[in-house]
Order: structure tokens, then C-alpha cells, then sequence
């Protein structure tokens, strides 16, 4: 989610082709947007993220993270002394703070696929 965060549910809902050349790495997964706090980054509602699955994350770095293992969002991240800042890119949502035990970083926003339609297997 690019909104508030949402409870997080493992779906499969299909499968996107992408261009390695264009995303790179390997085992990339996607989510599919629901929200508007990250539209000042380009990433609108209903947009497809693929991610780089990954643990950790570099300050600025626009992430989807896992929160106290039930909710997920995708928002820019920085690491603090005391806590992980999560900020979206629209002036309209606040910035939300976590102890660093509440979070659990699933990978890094590679690019955004606008308009895709997942394909199924049967």
C-alpha cells in the first residue's frame, strides 16, 4: 500500500513479465499499489511496484516494508538513532516512526509498472 498501511496478505494474484534488463536481479516480486502517499515519487494507485527482495535498506531508499508482521506499505526510509522514519511523498500523509523491531524490510522499489494486468497460469 501507498496509503495508510494495510494488513498485509500473501497472494498470488498472477504473474507480470518484466525485461531483466530493464529492473536487473533476479526473483523480483511486485505489489500492487493502493493509495496515493507516494504520487509525489510517481507511484500512483493501482501502479505495480517490483522489488528487490532484501533485509535491509539505505537511508532514502523507497522500500516495502512488513509492520509488526501484519501490515504492509511502501514509503521512503530512514534510519534514525532511535527509531526508522517511514515518509511518504505526498505532503498530505505524516511521517510515521517505528522501533526498529516493528519493522521488517521485504525489498527495494526497482520500478513501477503502470497498467499492467497480471497473466494466469492454470
Amino acid at each position: 500500500t501507498a496509503g495508510l498501511p494495510m494488513y498485509a496478505q500473501q497472494e498470488w494474484d498472477g504473474t507480470v513479465i518484466v525485461d531483466k534488463d530493464l529492473f536487473g536481479g533476479d526473483n523480483l516480486f511486485c505489489l500492487r499499489i493502493k493509495g496515493e502517499s507516494m504520487c509525489d515519487a510517481g507511484i500512483l494507485n493501482g501502479d505495480l511496484v517490483i522489488c528487490e527482495p532484501r533485509q535491509y535498506a539505505e537511508n532514502g531508499e523507497i522500500v516495502a516494508v512488513l509492520i509488526n508482521n501484519e501490515e504492509a506499505t511502501v514509503k521512503r526510509f530512514f534510519l534514525k538513532s532511535e527509531c526508522i522514519e517511514l515518509h511518504p511523498e505526498n505532503e498530505t500523509y505524516p511521517v510515521m516512526s517505528y522501533s526498529f523491531s516493528e519493522l521488517l524490510v521485504q525489498g527495494k522499489v526497482v520500478g513501477v509498472v503502470r497498467g499492467a494486468h497480471p497473466t494466469f497460469s492454470r
